[in-house]
């Protein structure tokens, strides 16, 4: 790789791990969207997945909290009401756009729950394409299921060297890869095992990037789950565990030469993962810049007026956003604390205590001087 390629893809690494950004996911599938749809009897049609994706990419300033959006391919080829194609409405923002290029999830053997991700074939087709469209960054996206027997060893191996495989192709195109390994958040897992199941991927995914002198890791990004217990387990993780246990991880097995960490929500609900985030933000600095890059931990609240409204309320719809990214913009700097001048409950306590602390020394002086 030459060093004007790697200035490049350095250029674009630096612009997504803005300090004060993150990057939204909007590249769920047709048939993700449409089940989201379905909650609110809303039309699960391609003009209703349009009107949605117009009513988030036009909200006024997103700006100031993302550097970049994740895409389908749907989505890339969409326009607005008045004829602007959405790409280009991202880009007149200074928002970098980003295309999903694995092609969705096969099962690996027929009598196993596990999934491998297909999309290689055909991939730097489809990448050009993608280029001439104006994106700069892509992902694939591979899972991992935490069970009696799984993930398997034979999995593990074979999800992280497509995710390389990928990688290596995408920069080829001078275009920057996220490497989504996620560990799925179903069943009913600690958050013990959690942990082992990540240092285990990336341990093999680590080792598969070593071995590809031809990728280079300054110009990729990771996008991880944070390490959590499962949905179904009886002892939830606190934000602190969370933090630290994923901190741990990231620290002993991620390269310091990687080009940025960000975070899926995967399932966490919009507060969880946003005070998760802010835990792990406040044990910083860390070897690499961290984000978001959050789906339905953002869209969610948004998605909760759009439908009930039928995809009406497009200013209550946007509000709701914007409100989501500047949250989660703050917990990503590890200042969540400071939303509107207000204080979250640890702040709270902390001033309790010291104005009580500081009353009690008031009457031990008036005391002294009687």
């Amino acid at each position: 790789m030459t060093q004007d390629t790697k200035n490049k893809l350095t250029d674009i690494v630096s612009k997504l791990m803005h300090p004060h950004k993150g990057i939204l996911a909007a590249d769920e599938s047709n048939s993700s969207a449409n089940k989201r749809f379905e909650n609110f009897n809303i039309p699960q049609t391609e003009e209703s997945r349009r009107k949605y994706r117009q009513t988030l990419f036009t909200a006024p300033n997103m700006e100031q909290y993302v550097s970049g959006v994740i895409l389908y391919d749907e989505t890339i080829r969409q326009m607005s009401d008045d004829g602007l194609l959405f790409r280009d409405i991202l880009q007149d923002k200074d928002v970098l756009v980003g295309i999903k290029v694995d092609q969705g999830l096969v099962p690996f053997l027929s009598n196993s729950p596990e999934k491998n991700t297909q999309g290689l074939s055909g991939l730097n087709e489809r990448l050009v394409e993608y280029k001439k469209m104006g994106a700069t960054f892509t992902k694939w996206r591979s899972v991992f299921l935490i069970g009696k027997t799984t993930p398997s060893q034979a999995l593990i191996k074979k999800n992280c060297e497509d995710l390389v495989a990928y990688a290596r192709t995408v920069q080829k195109n001078e275009m920057v890869p996220i490497l989504e390994p996620e560990i799925l958040i179903e069943g009913s897992h600690d958050i013990e095992q959690s942990k082992h199941v990540m240092e285990k991927v990336f341990d093999i995914l680590v080792a598969e990037l070593h071995k590809a002198s031809d990728v280079y890791q300054g110009g990729i990004i990771l996008k991880t789950s944070m390490v959590i217990a499962g949905k179904d387990a009886k002892v939830q993780s606190s934000h602190d565990m969370v933090a630290r246990h994923t901190v741990h991880v990231l620290r002993k097995k991620i390269p310091p030469q990687v080009g940025g960490v960000v975070f899926l929500s995967g399932g966490q609900s919009p507060d969880y993962a946003l005070h998760n985030l802010d835990a792990i933000a406040k044990m910083g600095p860390h070897p690499w810049p961290v984000t978001f890059s959050f789906s339905r931990a953002i869209q969610q609240p948004a998605l909760d007026v759009w439908g009930s409204s039928e995809g009406k309320d497009v200013e209550g719809t946007q509000k709701v956003f914007l409100e989501r990214l500047s949250l989660n913009s703050l917990a990503r700097q590890g200042r969540l604390e400071h939303h509107n001048g207000k204080i979250n409950r640890n702040h709270v306590i902390s001033l309790r205590i010291f104005f009580w602390i500081t009353v009690l020394l008031f009457f031990i002086f008036v005391l002294i001087l009687k």
